[in-house]
């Protein structure tokens, strides 16, 4: 398992949905192959780390109403350490909905695509 794997998957998952923190743990686990809390906790962030400074994906909440993540409205290195701060305070792995949720950028959008061409083309 490589990082680039784990960050590949999610934003793959990015492409048909929104991905929770729940969401990035499971990758973190059946990807990455994190089994303790704290190396899920771990690889978790740095995959969040990944996709958000590389411009694959954005934070924020579920919204009222709309069809798009309520982003939230701080740099994103605000947003990492707000998520790192908020998984910290938690205590365990998050559940559904709990500390955030990521969307796909126009550039993940088509990284994913190209991933999932690559996947298919294997076959």
């Amino acid at each position: 398992m490589t990082i680039k794997e784990c960050v590949e998957d999610v934003v793959m998952r990015g492409c048909d949905d929104w991905l929770d923190a729940c969401g990035v743990a499971s990758v973190a686990m059946n990807i990455g192959h994190a089994h303790s809390a704290e190396e899920i906790r771990d690889l978790s962030l740095k995959i969040i780390r990944e996709v958000v400074q590389q411009g694959l994906m954005e934070v924020g909440d579920l919204p009222e109403e709309g069809r798009r993540l309520k982003l939230w409205p701080m740099t994103p290195q605000e947003c990492l350490d707000r998520v790192e701060r908020e998984w910290e305070a938690l205590g365990r792995n998050p559940s559904l909905s709990e500390i955030c949720w990521l969307e796909n950028t126009d550039k993940g959008d088509a990284l994913g695509e190209e991933l999932f061409k690559q996947r298919d083309a294997g076959k």
